[in-house]
């Protein structure tokens, strides 16, 4: 049983709930303070988290009486939501809904222990903000986090909660999962929805949950998602000859997870996705910053000093397409839709990479770097697709991740393949 594990944690609060609020709160508070206000965006008094977990922990449910914590782009009625951002709090009202995916928590037992980091307006794949600090790697100095579920992805990694919740639009939960060798569930735009949570670029934002270990992972999803019909055998295509670029080490270690997973080649669908895919990134870039423009337009230039300058400017864009531009992207985002319809016609599950390299560190995270790994994530954000992030353990504690990509039955296809792991 991993030592992060729901069951572990489970069993420590059914022994004494107040204990382990008491050690939540007390290994926050040694953390280095630069650090902690990285991280940590709201907490609990000891009263009020002892209380909760001594209540939820009698409730019936494979979460009950378990922490959490919630990227502090949901809303929670009596919470301000930063969304990173130095000034949201003071332009946008008081939220007066809690978001649905924090009510279904509640309801299965679950205690909120914080609201945790996010970029600023979930507007980067680094892990790094200028007005709260950087989320370091939870285990290795030399590395980042990952964005923008930077918050969300350290508190599991570092042990600190049995799970987390955060958001992926273009990658923002996968790539964190791959850098921070946690397993990720990124679910379907809409889903719980789609209300009660920040946008960044609604029509692609979508919710999810980290967990330190696969087990942990499939109690969540039993929880969380629907049920669907039972599925005997999972056939999962393996795509990652369509990616280039990637570590020899790197991608030799998911060559050997897909092999364990039973996955397939078929020189037809990586030709298939090699034509489709192309150009994702900067289809992506249209759309998403179309869409965050929309969000941001009420105050782009008249905060335009309380932004951080390269957030500032990716939401900028959204102006300044041209018709033609954005006809362009509409067209590329039908295609790659088209694609995966015919994928998974053959396949009910497809497998990519999520990054080039393990664990990078910041003077890897360049704007090519950035676009690399936007190369490999928004095929399946333009596609909507649900995801599974298994990671990829290296030597020194690096790793990296593969995305494993749904359509219909997500749930039980993704059980049967969690199965032979």
């Amino acid at each position: 049983m991993s030592m992060g594990s729901i069951d572990s944690w489970r069993e420590k609060v059914q022994a004494n709930p107040q204990a382990v609020a008491d050690q939540f709160l007390a290994d926050v508070a040694a953390l280095p303070e630069a650090e902690r206000r990285a991280v940590f965006y709201w907490l609990p008094s000891r009263e009020q988290l002892g209380s909760a977990l001594t209540a939820c922990s009698k409730a019936e449910g494979s979460l009950a009486g378990l922490p959490y914590g919630l990227k502090d782009l949901f809303d929670v009625v009596g919470l301000e939501t930063t969304a990173g951002s130095s000034f949201l709090a003071e332009e946008r009202q008081m939220p007066g809904v809690t978001s649905p995916i924090v009510d279904k928590l509640q309801s299965a037992g679950a205690v909120m222990a914080s609201k945790v980091a996010t970029v600023e307006f979930a507007y980067g794949m680094s892990g790094e903000n200028v007005w709260y600090g950087d989320v370091p790697h939870p285990k290795r100095a030399t590395s980042l986090a990952g964005g923008s579920s930077n918050g969300s992805a350290y508190v599991v990694g570092r042990g600190l909660l049995p799970f987390s919740i955060g958001t992926d639009t273009s990658g923002s939960m996968r790539v964190p999962a791959a850098f921070c060798g946690l397993y990720s569930w990124r679910d379907e735009p809409a889903s719980f929805g789609g209300k009660g949570v920040f946008p960044l670029a609604q029509s692609f934002d979508t919710p999810g949950w980290f967990a330190a270990d696969v087990e942990s992972l499939q109690t969540l999803n039993s929880v969380m998602l629907p049920a669907g019909e039972p599925v005997a055998e999972p056939h999962l295509l393996d795509l990652s000859d369509y990616a280039e670029g990637l570590d020899p080490e790197l991608r030799a270690a998911g060559d050997a997870l897909l092999k364990k997973l039973c996955a397939t080649k078929s020189a037809t669908a990586t030709a298939l996705a090699s034509e489709a895919f192309s150009e994702c990134f900067d289809a992506y870039n249209i759309l998403g910053s179309t869409e965050a423009y929309a969000v941001h337009a009420q105050w782009l230039d008249a905060c335009k000093d309380r932004y951080d300058p390269v957030v500032w400017g990716r939401i900028n864009r959204g102006r300044n397409w041209k018709p033609n531009q954005f006809d362009w992207a509409m067209r590329k985002e039908a295609a790659v839709l088209d694609a995966w319809t015919r994928l998974f016609g053959d396949y009910n599950a497809v497998a990519l990479p999520i990054t080039p390299i393990a664990s990078p560190t910041k003077a890897d995270m360049t704007e090519d770097f950035r676009t690399q790994l936007l190369s490999l994530n928004t095929p399946a954000s333009l596609g909507r697709c649900p995801a599974l992030t298994i990671p990829l353990m290296l030597e020194n504690g690096r790793s990296g991740g593969i995305q494993i990509l749904f359509r219909n039955n997500r749930k039980e296809v993704a059980r049967a393949l969690m199965a032979r792991l």
